[in-house]
C-alpha cells in the first residue's frame, strides 16, 4: 500500500458509510487520485470489512499521515467528500469524529 492508495482508502470508507458509493463521491476520487489508483484501491476495499479497514488506517497512519500538516489536509478531503451530497448526517458527523480520532 502506498499513501495514495491509504488515501482512497479512506475517502472510500468514508464514502461509503450510507452504504453505497454516489458518482459524485467517486467523481471526486478520481480527480485528485487519478482512475488507476481507484480501481486498484476500490478492489482492496471491496475485499475488506469494516474492521479490516480501520486496523489497516491504524497500521498505516503513521507511515502515510506523520505530520499535522498531512493529518489536516487528509481531514479536510474528508469533509469535502461527506459534504458532495450538500447534508452532513449525523452518522456521517460521528465517522468523521472517529477517523479525525484514528489519525490522532
Amino acid at each position: 500500500m502506498n499513501k495514495k492508495q491509504f488515501e482512497v482508502l479512506l475517502l472510500l470508507y468514508v464514502a461509503n458509510i450510507d452504504g453505497q458509493l454516489h458518482a459524485d463521491e467517486i467523481q471526486l476520487i478520481m480527480e485528485k487520485y487519478g482512475h488507476e489508483t481507484f480501481v486498484q484501491t476500490k478492489k482492496m476495499f471491496d475485499k475488506m470489512g469494516d474492521s479490516e479497514i480501520l486496523e489497516c488506517l491504524r497500521d498505516n497512519k503513521k507511515q502515510f499521515v506523520s505530520t499535522e500538516t498531512e493529518r489536516r489536509q487528509l481531514l479536510a478531503e474528508l469533509k469535502k467528500m461527506i459534504c458532495t451530497d450538500e447534508r452532513l448526517m449525523t452518522m456521517e458527523e460521528r465517522l468523521y469524529k472517529t477517523i479525525e480520532k484514528i489519525l490522532m
